[in-house]
């Protein structure tokens, strides 16, 4: 369970960490309206405080209930969403790369869940 766990806190970070480069610089569609609301306020702090709290109180809410069948249905769901998510990474810095930077980031800001961070 510990292993699951620490494979989906992994996969998380490294989900915030694109996110952060990808938002500080030329931006990108954000699919999660929770996020996309709090990028609104233009703070790095708030983003990354909202996604460590949210895998914080997940993962030790899974590994406090560890014993329990749905805590480890729970544990494998999360990984499964976090691979996909990995998966639609891989699949946006592959697509964003083969284009122009400027026609990609033309591309994206059509989209209404286009968010961007300032410095």
């Amino acid at each position: 369970m510990l292993l699951l766990v620490v494979a989906t806190a992994l996969m998380g970070l490294a989900d915030l960490l694109l996110t952060l480069t990808y938002v500080r610089t030329v931006g990108m569609a954000e699919a999660n309206p929770l996020a996309r609301w709090l990028m609104q306020f233009n703070s790095v702090g708030l983003v990354v405080a909202f996604k460590l709290a949210s895998m914080a109180i997940c993962s030790g809410l899974i590994l406090w209930k560890r014993r329990s069948r749905s805590a480890e249905i729970g544990a494998w769901v999360c990984l499964l969403v976090m691979a996909l998510l990995t998966a639609r990474w891989v699949w946006f810095i592959g697509a964003f790369s083969s284009l122009a930077q400027e026609v990609g980031v033309a591309a994206l800001e059509m989209d209404p869940n286009f968010v961007r961070l300032g410095e």
